[in-house]
This record gives structure tokens, C-alpha cells and sequence, in this order.
């Protein structure tokens, strides 16, 4: 056995050179051995983890730990302790209240009857408010619990707490008890009959606020048969009144008021010849300018604006001659006008208060000009126009002088006039004209002409609407009568049936009475013999008729808008809706007047 073994040994060389090469190594050779393949494998794997994560891993650069990491961790936080304390009902309210505030909407009524409480004083968390006439009231304030309070006299008070909460659906309702007696009040419009809202009944320290319907229920001391009450409402002059403590429906607290507004009218009731104002329903009648005892009853005149702001006056005032004034009802100060003329005759008023008027002066000699003319004066500026001058004509001893037959104040604010000469009129060169013109004097223009020794010098103008006039020419040969009619800035001669409504017209000599916004008219129709009380449009278009009464009522024109004036036997002022009466005695009378 050894010898074999030494065989195997020695026999082959390269064997044992192999085996040499393939014996193992020391301990710290091998541990070389190791280190080497590690760190080839941890190069290889490393070039391919960073070829990798070059497309979808940051950098080394990029990353930091989540500590450093604010912007998403401290919001994450606040989030969560948010959610956290809003999650417990009682602290979600006391957070969100610092900053969240909600309009809570209360209802009260009245636990007996069911009808709105108006004027009661509602308080939460510090906010006060007054229902309305439908017993509301709005406070905004936190969300959150509070005090809620409800009181108002003759009710006992309610005091709870309330949660106001994120949401309001509606107003919540409240019933208030009451402590005296339910008094049921209506309220209305004592010229048209029409209820009036909001008005504010007030009696024995409480008050209440009419409804739409003009209704309240207001509660009053139950030991007290009567208290005294004022009523007041906007547009409305105050009413200081009586009410019966009844919780019946009675006639005595059917209250009426009266629209504010003053009328203005001429009267001799003191002796002198004054301009006395009265509520529209007659009350409160006063002297606002009083008479100088100089005045001639005959011959003293007013007419007011389209709005009532003025009211122009001509008089004998301390003088034998006439002068024009305008009152400004404003202040109720009447200042003089014009004091040139011996005469005046108004025209009218403008829509935007120019007066229009006629000037005649007795100290100019006949045949020389200026004997008439046509004037205006604007009363919110103080200026006096002279817009057109009558010439005269002399020759030896035959003279002549225009005078203007009629003037119209239509309803777009132009004047047309008709001139003609009275005299002699054979004088050559004469015509009878009709010209249109502005309050101002601008835009003066003559629309037709002819000559004046063709026709007689009673040539006539009637009011065929607001914004039209027939002219009559009577014509001397044969007697024939030539119809025109002005409209629309132009004077055209009119045949056929156009001309049979003329003749008509001039017949029933219709006065026109458009109201202050312009978009209504007023006139008289006679109808069966009686005065039929007609309204239109603005152009007369769409006629109905508001009132028949009989014929001593004339239409005298418009309060505002909503009234009209009516006159009796041309001494006795009354006042109607434009919606109409039935008969003469819906009119509200104001006042007998000179």
C-alpha cells in the first residue's frame, strides 16, 4: 500500500502540479479571495441599479427624510385635528362660530288668531331686529346656540335657547301669547278705497304694521273701552284717531287716510280775495296768501303747474293795474312776475313748469306795436321770455293791430298760436299767420299764412287732442269756411271727414287735459246731457269713460298721476281716482272756491 501510493505521487507530474494549484490557501489568502468577488458583484449590480433608477428614482440629491418633509406633513396634521374636533357635534359649533355667521330668519305670530305680530323685538346673541307686517325678522349672527328673545307689549315674552345652524331653511316660527285684547284695524285710501300697507297703527305704547291687504290685528289694554291711536303710513298725511278696544270687526276701526298733497283755490270767505290751501280731502283749510282788499273777484286768477309745484296768479295787489305772480308751493312764497301790462290772460303750463301767457297793454296807442304779447316764464330759473310781439299798422287814420286769437300749450311742451289783425284789414301787405314755437322763444317758425283781407277776423282754433289743433278760416267771399289742422309740426288743409270732425270739434270745443308724466289725458264728453268723465292715452287714443255724472260736474284736471280734480257748478272742487266713480257721491269734495 505505500508503495502504491508513492507510485501515484511520482508517477505523473502535471498532476501534481494541478493538485498544488487546486490546494487550498491560507486563511487570509482566501478571505482576499472573498473581498474581490464581492466587490465585483457589488460594481456590476450597482451600474445596473443606477441605469435602472435614472428613469424613475430621484437622485441622492433629492431625497430627504420625512421629518424634513413640512409641507405635507404639518397640513396632514392640522387636517386631522380639524376633523377631529368637527367630528364631536358640541365642539364643531364652538370652532366654526368664530368665523362662520348665518342670516336666521324668525316668524311670529300671534298664538290665538295665527296673524303676524309686526313690530315685535327679537334679540339673539347680541343682535336686535323688528318684525315687519308679515311678523319677520332677519339677524345675522354665529352659528351656534343662543339666547333667543321675542317681546313686545301685551304679549307675554319668549326666552329659549336656539341653535342657529349651518343651514337655514325658511324662518322658523314663533307664537307669542297675548296679554290684553285683539283689536282688528284696517287701513285705506280714503280718495280710492284701495288698502294701505305698512301703515303704522300706534296706541297705549304698542304699535302694529298694516298688511298687504291693509289689515292688522293689534292688541290693546283689555280694560280700556277706547284709547287714542295715530296712524301713519308713507305718502299719507297722519291720521290721529280713536279706536274701540273690540275684538269685533267694527266700522269705527275702519280707518281712512289722505294722500299727502295740497290743493290750491281762490276764496272769499275771509272777505278779501285769498289763495286758501286744504288737504285733498277738505281738511286743514288755510290762507296761504291773503287778499289786500284790492283784488277784483272778477278778474283774479290762478293756475297751477302740471305738478302742483306753483300755482300762478294774476291780481289787482295794492294796484289798479293787473300784475303775475307765481306761489311756490314749496314754501308757500309768492313772489311778482311781471308788472309791464295792464292785462293778462294765462295759456298754460308747460310739462317742465314754463307758464305761457298773454300780455295787453292799454297805454300803447293803436296801430303801433306791442299792444299784445306772447310771453313765458320759467319758474324753477326766474326767467322771463317775451316770445313773440304784436305788430300794428297805421296809414292816416286807418290802423290795425294783431292780436292772438288762440294759444295752445300742446302736450310735448311746444306752443302754436294763431295771429291775426283786428282793425282794419285792408290795410295792404297784412296776414293772418299760425305759428309754432318753444317755451324758451327758440325754434320759432310760421306755418301758414294768408292774407288777411280774405278772411274776417274771428278766425278761430280748437283742440282737436294734446298735440293737435283745427283752425277755421272764414273765408269772405261766398262765406266758406277752409279747415287746417296742425299735427305734427306741420298745418295742412283738411277735407272730407277729417273736416266733419273738425266742425264737430268746434262745436263741443274740447279741453285736453294731459297728465303730469304724460302718458294719460283728461277731457269732458257730454253724453245724454250729462258730463262724461273721459280717460286716454297720452294722445287721447283708447278712451274710457271713469265717471257719468250730471252736468253741473266739469272736469277742473289733474292731482298727480293717480287723481282728478272735478269741479261743480265752477264754485265747488271735489277729487276722484282715475280708476272712477260710480256716481257723484264717491267724489271726495276739498272745498267750495271762488
Amino acid at each position: 500500500m505505500a508503495k502504491t501510493m508513492a507510485n501515484d505521487e511520482t508517477d505523473n507530474p502535471d498532476d501534481e502540479k494541478k493538485n498544488d494549484s487546486d490546494a487550498p490557501k491560507a486563511e487570509g489568502d482566501q478571505d482576499k479571495v472573498d473581498d474581490a468577488v464581492s466587490d465585483i458583484v457589488k460594481q456590476e449590480s450597482d451600474e445596473v441599479l443606477e441605469a435602472e433608477d435614472s428613469h424613475f428614482k430621484p437622485t441622492v440629491s433629492d431625497f430627504h427624510p420625512w421629518y424634513e418633509k413640512k409641507r405635507f406633513w404639518i397640513p396632514a396634521i392640522i387636517i386631522l385635528i380639524v376633523a377631529t374636533i368637527l367630528a364631536i357635534p358640541k365642539s364643531r359649533y364652538a370652532t366654526l362660530s368664530l368665523v362662520w355667521k348665518q342670516n336666521y330668519q324668525v316668524q311670529v305670530l300671534d298664538s290665538q288668531t295665527g296673524l303676524p305680530v309686526s313690530d315685535a323685538m327679537v334679540s339673539l346673541d347680541g343682535r336686535t331686529a323688528e318684525t315687519n307686517n308679515q311678523g319677520k325678522a332677519s339677524l345675522h349672527v354665529k352659528i351656534g346656540s343662543a339666547d333667543l328673545t321675542i317681546s313686545k307689549k301685551y304679549y307675554s315674552s319668549y326666552i329659549e335657547s336656539q341653535l342657529v345652524p349651518f343651514r337655514v331653511h325658511g324662518a322658523i316660527v314663533f307664537k307669542l301669547v297675548a296679554s290684553g285684547r285683539q283689536v282688528p284695524i284696517t287701513v285705506t285710501n280714503k280718495i280710492n278705497g284701495t288698502p294701505i300697507s305698512d301703515a303704522l297703527v300706534a296706541a297705549a305704547g304698542t304699535d302694529a304694521k298694516t298688511n298687504a291687504k291693509g289689515m292688522v290685528t293689534i292688541v290693546l289694554p283689555a280694560d280700556s273701552s277706547t284709547v287714542k291711536a295715530t296712524i301713519n303710513a308713507n305718502g299719507y298725511n297722519a291720521l290721529n284717531t280713536t279706536i274701540t278696544v273690540s275684538a269685533a270687526a267694527l266700522p269705527a276701526n275702519s280707518l281712512q287716510l289722505v294722500p299727502v298733497g295740497s290743493a290750491y283755490f281762490l276764496s272769499n270767505a275771509s272777505g278779501t280775495v285769498d289763495i286758501d290751501s286744504a288737504n285733498l280731502d277738505g281738511s286743514n283749510v288755510q290762507a296761504v296768501v291773503k287778499g289786500t282788499g284790492t283784488e277784483d273777484p272778477n278778474n283774479t286768477q290762478i293756475l297751477a303747474s302740471y305738478d302742483w309745484k306753483y300755482v300762478a296768479l294774476i291780481a289787482q295787489r295794492g294796484s289798479t293795474n293787473q300784475a303775475l305772480y307765481i306761489l311756490d308751493t314749496n314754501d308757500n312764497q309768492l313772489s311778482k312776475v311781471d308788472s309791464t301790462a295792464s292785462g293778462y290772460t294765462f295759456d298754460g303750463w308747460t310739462s317742465s313748469d314754463y307758464l305761457v301767457y298773454t300780455t295787453f297793454n292799454s297805454n300803447i296807442a293803436a296801430g303801433q306795436p306791442g299792444t299784445e304779447a306772447l310771453k313765458s316764464y320759467d319758474a324753477p330759473s326766474g326767467k322771463l321770455t317775451t316770445i313773440d310781439q304784436a305788430n300794428g299798422a297805421a296809414d292816416n287814420t286807418i290802423t290795425s293791430n294783431e292780436v292772438y286769437d288762440s294759444v295752445n300749450v300742446l302736450s310735448d311742451g311746444s306752443i302754436v298760436y294763431l295771429k291775426t289783425w283786428s282793425g282794419n284789414t285792408e290795410l295792404s301787405g297784412l296776414s293772418d299767420t299760425v305759428n309754432s314755437v318753444q317755451p324758451n322763444g327758440g325754434d320759432k317758425t310760421t306755418l301758414l299764412s294768408v292774407n288777411a283781407n280774405g278772411y274776417f277776423s274771428y278766425d278761430q282754433a280748437v283742440a282737436a287732442g294734446p298735440s293737435s289743433v283745427y283752425y277755421y278760416l272764414l273765408q269772405t267771399n261766398g262765406g266758406a269756411v277752409v279747415y287746417y289742422e296742425y299735427q305734427d309740426g306741420k298745418v295742412q288743409q283738411i277735407t272730407g271727414s277729417a273736416a266733419t270732425a273738425a266742425q264737430q270739434a268746434q262745436s263741443n270745443f274740447t279741453t285736453y287735459y294731459v297728465s303730469p308724466s304724460g302718458q294719460q289725458t283728461l277731457w269732458n264728453s257730454l253724453v245724454n246731457g250729462h258730463s262724461a268723465v273721459m280717460v286716454g292715452d297720452g294722445n287721447a287714443g283708447s278712451p274710457k269713460q271713469v265717471a257719468l255724472l250730471d252736468n253741473t260736474y266739469n272736469v277742473y284736471g289733474w292731482y298727480g298721476n293717480n287723481y282728478i280734480l272735478i269741479s261743480k257748478n265752477n264754485n265747488e272742487l271735489y277729487i276722484m281716482p282715475t280708476s272712477g266713480v260710480s256716481n257723484s257721491n264717491q267724489l271726495v269734495k276739498i272745498s267750495n272756491y271762488l
